[in-house]
C-alpha cells in the first residue's frame, strides 16, 4: 500500500504518514456500506437521529483532543475550533429538523392542476459519497451529509488530498 507522507504545517517537518488508498478500497468500503444500508434504513428515523446525537456527543466530550489535532493538522486552531462548533451545529440542525421534514411530507393534489394527485416515495441513496477539503473533512462531512445518513443512506466521506 502506498502512503503520504503528512508535513506540518506550523514546522514544515515530517509529521506522520497516512494510507493513500486506491480505487479498490474506496469500491470495497462503499460496497461494506451498501450493503448494511438496509438495516441502517430499516434502523427507523429516532434510531438514526439517536446515533447522530451520539456522535455530536462523542465529538463535544473529545473536543480539547480534536481540537488540538486539528490545529496541528491544518496550522489553523481558530478555523479548528469553527469547524468542531459547526460540525456540532449541523448534527444538531439535521437531528432536530429532519423529523419535522420528514412528517411533513405527505400526499396531496396539484395546485396548478387539480386532477393531478400526487404522493411521495422515500427512497435513500444506498451510499452517499462527500468529499471535502483537506482542511475542513469533519465540518465538511457534516455540512453536506448529515442529512444523508437522516434519510437512511449509508455516507463515505474523503479528503480532497
Amino acid at each position: 500500500m502506498n502512503v503520504m507522507s503528512v508535513i506540518n504545517p506550523r514546522s514544515g517537518l515530517f509529521d506522520y504518514e497516512i494510507p493513500n488508498h486506491d480505487g479498490g478500497f474506496v469500491t470495497e468500503l462503499a460496497g461494506r456500506l451498501r450493503s448494511s444500508q438496509d438495516t441502517w434504513f430499516a434502523s427507523g428515523l429516532e434510531k438514526r437521529c439517536e446515533v447522530l446525537r451520539s456522535w455530536g456527543a462523542a465529538i463535544e466530550r473529545n473536543t480539547p483532543a480534536i481540537l488540538e489535532a486539528l490545529s496541528i493538522d491544518t496550522g489553523r486552531r481558530f478555523m479548528a475550533q469553527v469547524e468542531i462548533t459547526n460540525t456540532l451545529e449541523r448534527i444538531a440542525f439535521w437531528t432536530e429538523r429532519t423529523p419535522q421534514i420528514m412528517a411533513g411530507i405527505k400526499q396531496g393534489t396539484s395546485k396548478l392542476v387539480p386532477s393531478v394527485k400526487y404522493r411521495y416515495h422515500l427512497v435513500p441513496y444506498p451510499v452517499v459519497g462527500v468529499i471535502s477539503q483537506q482542511y475542513a473533512l469533519l465540518s465538511g462531512f457534516a455540512v453536506t451529509s448529515a442529512s444523508y445518513p437522516q434519510g437512511g443512506s449509508a455516507a463515505i466521506a474523503l479528503s480532497s488530498w
